[in-house]
């Protein structure tokens, strides 16, 4: 059980994303970047487009590694850039720095890649890996090949919420710590097992106007699509 103090922190940082309306569910069902499928979205775009919200939630992860041996800090397009820079931020603040380097990963085909003036900054420095939301951890790997690659040397990974297993998810980074501001599992099926026995056997819709649905009709245009979704408090799934 976690210490009473964490569960109100954890408590006051859900309560950001539902007040900025981030949590949705649907009278369907949603699919995400990693081509799985679940009954509730967590739409990043609503927490950034409150920026006293998001500096807050960067704050707390600058706070957990503020005395971390940290020599630049980086995240992938696009929600983790803009915490990379919220991070750095608030990290000088609390330790008194003048400067932090950031830097920024961005896709390249199936891998991340660091722009050269970033690759620069990589050699033999000790990096804070920051992103907003992770499942399984697959992207974030990526990310930390790409610094491996050139010179970096990962020490923490800071997260707004991981909606996967922990466990998991620390596996693929062992060693390093892993911070997460949420930790909430949201159920989901990868897309064969949600054909088979989950909400798209049953004929739930798909839910177009958030993550990946729209692909997911091109390829299944026997489901119907839905777009309306109200926010929602908690963390109950419809499906």
């Amino acid at each position: 059980m976690p210490p009473q103090e964490d569960i109100k922190k954890f408590n006051r940082f859900y309560e950001m994303f539902e007040k900025t309306g981030a949590i949705k569910t649907t009278p369907g069902h949603f699919v995400y970047t990693n081509g799985d499928h679940g009954g509730v979205y967590i739409e990043k775009k609503d927490i950034f487009n409150d920026s006293v919200k998001s500096s807050d939630l960067c704050k707390q992860i600058a706070e957990h590694f503020k005395n971390s041996d940290i020599d630049a800090i980086a995240g992938p397009e696009s929600g983790g850039i803009i915490m990379a820079n919220l991070v750095a931020m608030h990290f000088c603040r609390l330790t008194g720095r003048e400067y932090i380097d950031t830097v920024h990963l961005f896709k390249k085909g199936p891998f991340m890649t660091i722009r050269q003036e970033g690759e620069r900054k990589m050699v033999g420095k000790k990096i804070l890996l920051v992103d907003d939301i992770a499942t399984t951890g697959g992207s974030l790997k990526k990310c930390a090949q790409a610094i491996n690659d050139t010179g970096g040397i990962i020490v923490g990974i800071g997260l707004l919420w991981l909606r996967g297993n922990k466990a998991m998810f620390s596996s693929l980074f062992e060693g390093i710590p892993v911070f997460p501001l949420i930790r909430v599992r949201l159920h989901g099926w990868n897309e064969e097992d949600c054909l088979k026995t989950g909400p798209c056997s049953r004929g739930v819709p798909i839910n177009i106007e958030y993550g990946h649905g729209a692909e997911f009709i091109k390829k299944h245009p026997e489901f119907k699509a839905v777009t309306d979704v109200p926010f929602i408090s908690g963390n109950n799934s419809p499906v």
